[in-house]
């Protein structure tokens, strides 16, 4: 990422954001199913993480949009944004 940012600049950066958190997503999505489609050869194990990875399921594209948002707060040298978003994932995670 940071050398498609470094390439095409500012004329094209609401483009590639917009790309990016679509992928993000797209592959958030993905992965959740791919949880639950997992939920019931782990339950022939345990019964015990289902619900933990029912839980997982519904985080995780929310998890990745996080992570993304930091990555790209920090390309574009906004330490602040980044340190504001750290303490609120701090917070949410308490």
């Amino acid at each position: 990422m940071p050398s498609i940012v470094s390439r095409f600049g500012q004329r094209n950066r609401q483009r590639i954001d917009a790309a990016g958190t679509w992928v993000v997503l797209i592959y958030g999505g993905i992965t959740s199913v791919l949880i639950l489609a997992a939920i019931p050869l782990v339950a022939l194990w345990t019964h015990e993480f289902t619900a933990s990875l029912i839980c997982l399921a519904a985080v995780n594209p929310l998890q990745r949009l996080y992570v993304f948002f930091r990555r790209l707060c920090y390309i574009r040298d906004r330490q602040d944004t980044t340190a504001i978003a750290s303490i609120f994932g701090d917070i949410m995670r308490s």
